[in-house]
């Protein structure tokens, strides 16, 4: 589902972000990891739509009751979990 695929990118970006190194004293090296970390954040800018759009689906499909019972509550999960990523 998109949900699955936006929460699987969110975990990739966060798993980015663990493995960072930490900031250089090196001029050079510092404006290499600013030009990294530029990059990353206008990916989560531009992934920022796709969060809203799961999260407007998961809604729009449990109100208009189109899931059965476990399937909702498996959305309901889903969309707790993506809010709690997404927002720190």
């Amino acid at each position: 589902s998109h949900m699955e695929n936006v929460l699987a990118w969110l975990l990739d970006a966060e798993d980015h972000l663990n493995v960072q190194e930490t900031v250089s004293e090196n001029v050079e090296k510092v404006k290499e990891q600013f030009h990294t970390h530029e990059t990353f954040m206008m990916e989560l800018t531009s992934h920022q739509n796709s969060v809203g759009n799961a999260l407007q689906e998961g809604n729009r499909l449990i109100l208009d009751n189109k899931v059965a019972e476990s399937e909702e509550a498996e959305i309901r999960e889903q969309m707790t979990l993506l809010n709690s990523r997404w927002r720190p």
